[in-house]
């Protein structure tokens, strides 16, 4: 199968060069050029043009930063796509854009599936991701075998948008979790208490979760580097929940307070700080 990658980045490198693994695999790279030499030397080829590549693939990958990004990637790539064509969302993106483009492109024949994955870069590259799949059944059959290269697990939610829906939920309580620990850590000296002991404490009792050890050893160490995830990248994805809850006459107060949170951290710091930096003194 020829596929063709938009959006090598931190997750899109190391997913484009699994699925190399079985695959022919061409790239677009835009303004970050970095990737190159490894996706190279990993049998991956980079492509000029991303509609000239779309044209002939059978399957095409986005890893782009939102919704309104793949919007406009797809309504470019659109009049090239062949009849048959899946295109695979693992953008984390808005159910409702999702299920408009996926509604659009089967009018020609072309299969929209959303499988947004939950894991690190490290996991990316490892081929250890999850998946979560929104698609036809028909779709989600063919999209499977190649999904299984990048993830140790991959999920059929239901139609298109579904796959979306269950990675919002998902960022949720990651965020949910990381807006915790943030407040809480940051309060310790206050209360008179040792952070780093206080870590140690968590880390072996019931509060601990996946997100507070990916924050908080990388915050002891002092690398800040345990969750490569921006401050940007937060907000989008709070805003995004906040978003499908009210459209779906379910708002939650909870969402509205993270967007307010994590909004809130722009002021003192940068849209690309990592999260685990938020425990920083604000530059």
């Amino acid at each position: 199968m020829r596929i063709t990658f938009i959006g090598a980045g931190l997750m899109g490198t190391g997913m484009a060069l699994n699925l190399a693994r079985e695959h022919e695999v061409e790239v677009i790279l835009h303004r970050n050029r970095e990737p190159e030499s490894r996706l190279r030397d990993g049998g991956v080829s980079i492509a000029a043009e991303a509609r000239t590549s779309a044209a002939t693939a059978d399957a095409v990958f986005l890893c782009l930063p939102n919704a309104d990004v793949v919007r406009a990637v797809v309504d470019d790539l659109s009049p090239a796509l062949r009849p048959g064509t899946l295109v695979v969302d693992t953008t984390t993106s808005l159910p409702k854009a999702t299920r408009d483009i996926a509604a659009t492109l089967a009018d020609r024949d072309v299969a929209f599936i959303d499988a947004p994955v939950t894991g690190i870069p490290v996991n990316a590259e490892n081929g250890d991701l999850v998946s979560m799949v929104g698609a036809t059944g028909e779709a989600f059959s063919k999209v499977k075998p190649l999904l299984g290269l990048t993830s140790k697990a991959v999920h059929h939610f239901g139609p298109p948008g579904a796959g979306h829906a269950a990675k919002l939920i998902n960022n949720f309580i990651t965020q949910g979790q990381a807006a915790l620990t943030i407040e809480a850590m940051r309060r310790c000296e206050a209360v008179g208490i040792d952070r780093d002991q206080m870590v140690e404490v968590i880390s072996n009792s019931g509060s601990r979760s996946g997100t507070f050890m990916m924050i908080m050893p990388s915050v002891v160490a002092g690398s800040y580097d345990g969750l490569q995830f921006s401050l940007a990248n937060a907000i989008k994805d709070v805003r995004y929940v906040e978003s499908m809850f009210e459209s779906s006459g379910a708002p939650s107060d909870l969402s509205s307070e993270l967007v307010r949170f994590f909004t809130a951290q722009l002021d003192g710091y940068a849209p690309e700080t990592h999260i685990p930096a938020l425990l920083k003194p604000k530059p």
